[in-house]
Protein backbone atom coordinates (compact mmCIF):
# COMPACT_ATOMS: atom_id res chain seq x y z
CA UNK A 1 0.00 0.00 0.00
CA UNK A 2 2.81 2.38 0.85
CA UNK A 3 4.70 1.64 -2.38
CA UNK A 4 1.54 2.17 -4.43
CA UNK A 5 0.82 5.43 -2.64
CA UNK A 6 4.39 6.58 -3.23
CA UNK A 7 4.18 5.77 -6.93
CA UNK A 8 0.82 7.51 -7.18
CA UNK A 9 2.29 10.59 -5.51
CA UNK A 10 5.18 10.61 -8.00
CA UNK A 11 2.88 10.25 -11.00
CA UNK A 12 0.29 12.74 -9.76
CA UNK A 13 2.61 15.11 -7.90
CA UNK A 14 0.09 17.94 -8.17
CA UNK A 15 -2.48 15.83 -6.30
CA UNK A 16 -0.29 14.79 -3.36
CA UNK A 17 -2.89 15.82 -0.80
CA UNK A 18 -5.57 13.68 -2.49
CA UNK A 19 -3.17 10.72 -2.70
CA UNK A 20 -2.30 11.09 0.98
CA UNK A 21 -5.98 11.35 1.89
CA UNK A 22 -6.70 8.17 -0.11
CA UNK A 23 -3.83 6.36 1.58
CA UNK A 24 -5.12 7.07 5.06
CA UNK A 25 -8.68 6.36 4.01
CA UNK A 26 -7.61 2.94 2.77
CA UNK A 27 -5.68 2.24 5.95
CA UNK A 28 -8.68 3.23 8.05
CA UNK A 29 -10.92 0.94 6.03
CA UNK A 30 -8.50 -1.94 6.53
CA UNK A 31 -8.29 -1.39 10.27
CA UNK A 32 -12.02 -0.81 10.65
CA UNK A 33 -13.28 -3.61 8.46
CA UNK A 34 -10.70 -6.36 8.29
CA UNK A 35 -8.82 -6.30 11.58
CA UNK A 36 -12.04 -5.89 13.55
CA UNK A 37 -13.36 -9.12 12.01
CA UNK A 38 -10.25 -10.98 13.13
CA UNK A 39 -10.55 -9.62 16.67
CA UNK A 40 -14.26 -10.45 16.77
CA UNK A 41 -13.55 -14.04 15.71
CA UNK A 42 -10.90 -14.34 18.42
CA UNK A 43 -13.38 -13.07 21.02
CA UNK A 44 -15.96 -15.57 19.77
CA UNK A 45 -13.44 -18.40 20.06
CA UNK A 46 -12.43 -17.25 23.55
CA UNK A 47 -16.10 -17.21 24.54
CA UNK A 48 -16.58 -20.76 23.28
CA UNK A 49 -13.58 -21.81 25.34
CA UNK A 50 -14.69 -19.86 28.43
CA UNK A 51 -18.13 -21.49 28.61
CA UNK A 52 -16.62 -24.95 28.12
CA UNK A 53 -18.19 -25.62 24.74
CA UNK A 54 -14.80 -26.15 23.10
CA UNK A 55 -13.92 -29.02 25.43
CA UNK A 56 -17.35 -30.62 24.92
CA UNK A 57 -17.04 -30.35 21.14
CA UNK A 58 -13.53 -31.80 21.23
CA UNK A 59 -14.67 -34.74 23.38
CA UNK A 60 -17.62 -35.44 21.08
CA UNK A 61 -15.46 -35.14 17.96
CA UNK A 62 -12.84 -37.50 19.41
CA UNK A 63 -15.49 -40.02 20.46
CA UNK A 64 -17.17 -40.04 17.05
CA UNK A 65 -13.91 -39.68 15.06
CA UNK A 66 -15.04 -36.43 13.45
CA UNK A 67 -12.16 -34.13 14.39
CA UNK A 68 -11.58 -33.50 10.69
CA UNK A 69 -15.15 -32.38 10.21
CA UNK A 70 -14.87 -30.02 13.18
CA UNK A 71 -11.54 -28.69 11.88
CA UNK A 72 -12.93 -27.93 8.44
CA UNK A 73 -16.51 -27.08 9.35
CA UNK A 74 -16.01 -24.66 12.23
CA UNK A 75 -13.74 -22.22 10.36
CA UNK A 76 -15.80 -22.64 7.19
CA UNK A 77 -19.03 -21.69 8.97
CA UNK A 78 -17.48 -18.68 10.70
CA UNK A 79 -15.72 -17.54 7.52
CA UNK A 80 -18.92 -17.85 5.50
CA UNK A 81 -20.82 -15.79 8.05
CA UNK A 82 -18.16 -13.13 8.59
CA UNK A 83 -16.44 -12.90 5.21
CA UNK A 84 -13.05 -13.17 6.93
CA UNK A 85 -10.92 -16.28 6.57
CA UNK A 86 -7.99 -15.57 8.87
CA UNK A 87 -10.09 -14.68 11.93
CA UNK A 88 -12.01 -17.98 12.04
CA UNK A 89 -8.84 -19.99 11.40
CA UNK A 90 -7.09 -18.21 14.25
CA UNK A 91 -10.13 -18.67 16.50
CA UNK A 92 -10.18 -22.40 15.73
CA UNK A 93 -6.46 -22.75 16.40
CA UNK A 94 -6.57 -20.86 19.69
CA UNK A 95 -9.76 -22.57 20.86
CA UNK A 96 -9.45 -26.17 19.70
CA UNK A 97 -5.89 -26.95 18.58
CA UNK A 98 -4.45 -25.78 21.89
CA UNK A 99 -6.30 -28.65 23.59
CA UNK A 100 -4.66 -31.27 21.37
CA UNK A 101 -1.21 -32.79 21.68
CA UNK A 102 1.48 -31.76 19.21
CA UNK A 103 1.09 -34.82 17.01
CA UNK A 104 0.86 -35.01 13.26
CA UNK A 105 -2.93 -35.04 13.62
CA UNK A 106 -2.92 -31.45 14.90
CA UNK A 107 -0.94 -30.38 11.83
CA UNK A 108 -3.52 -32.10 9.59
CA UNK A 109 -6.35 -30.47 11.53
CA UNK A 110 -4.68 -27.08 11.17
CA UNK A 111 -4.44 -27.62 7.41
CA UNK A 112 -8.13 -28.55 7.31
CA UNK A 113 -8.96 -25.40 9.26
CA UNK A 114 -7.03 -23.33 6.71
CA UNK A 115 -8.93 -25.00 3.85
CA UNK A 116 -12.27 -24.46 5.58
CA UNK A 117 -11.56 -20.82 6.34
CA UNK A 118 -10.29 -20.16 2.81
CA UNK A 119 -13.34 -21.71 1.17
CA UNK A 120 -15.73 -19.98 3.54
CA UNK A 121 -14.06 -16.65 2.90
CA UNK A 122 -14.08 -16.98 -0.87
CA UNK A 123 -17.67 -18.19 -1.23
CA UNK A 124 -19.50 -15.39 -2.99
CA UNK A 125 -21.93 -13.26 -1.06
CA UNK A 126 -20.83 -14.64 2.30
CA UNK A 127 -22.86 -12.83 4.94
CA UNK A 128 -24.88 -10.40 2.83
CA UNK A 129 -26.77 -13.11 0.91
CA UNK A 130 -29.02 -13.85 3.88
CA UNK A 131 -28.92 -10.64 5.88
CA UNK A 132 -29.86 -7.92 3.40
CA UNK A 133 -33.59 -7.78 2.53
CA UNK A 134 -33.17 -6.56 -1.07
CA UNK A 135 -31.33 -9.79 -1.83
CA UNK A 136 -34.38 -11.78 -0.77
CA UNK A 137 -36.57 -9.68 -3.04
CA UNK A 138 -34.38 -10.50 -6.04
CA UNK A 139 -33.83 -14.16 -5.10
CA UNK A 140 -35.54 -15.77 -8.16
CA UNK A 141 -33.57 -13.63 -10.59
CA UNK A 142 -30.16 -14.70 -9.30
CA UNK A 143 -27.95 -16.59 -11.70
CA UNK A 144 -26.32 -19.14 -9.40
CA UNK A 145 -23.87 -20.34 -12.03
CA UNK A 146 -22.43 -16.83 -12.40
CA UNK A 147 -22.17 -16.52 -8.62
CA UNK A 148 -19.87 -19.57 -8.58
CA UNK A 149 -21.70 -21.37 -5.76
CA UNK A 150 -21.48 -24.71 -7.50
CA UNK A 151 -17.77 -24.27 -8.19
CA UNK A 152 -17.02 -23.06 -4.69
CA UNK A 153 -18.96 -25.81 -2.94
CA UNK A 154 -17.66 -28.59 -5.18
CA UNK A 155 -14.09 -27.37 -4.74
CA UNK A 156 -14.56 -27.27 -0.98
CA UNK A 157 -16.06 -30.77 -0.94
CA UNK A 158 -13.22 -32.24 -3.02
CA UNK A 159 -10.50 -30.52 -0.97
CA UNK A 160 -12.08 -31.51 2.34
CA UNK A 161 -12.64 -35.07 1.12
CA UNK A 162 -9.02 -35.45 0.08
CA UNK A 163 -7.72 -33.86 3.28
CA UNK A 164 -9.96 -35.87 5.62
CA UNK A 165 -8.87 -39.17 4.06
Amino acid sequence: MLIGAGLAALVAWREVSAVTRSLFDGMGTAYGGIISLTITAQCFGAGIGAVGLAEVLLQQARASDTLGLLAGGFPWALATLSGSGSGPILAFAQTFLVGLDGSDASVRLGALACLGGAFGRTCPRSLPWWSIPPVWWTWPRWNWSSDCWCHCCSGAAVAMGVAVR
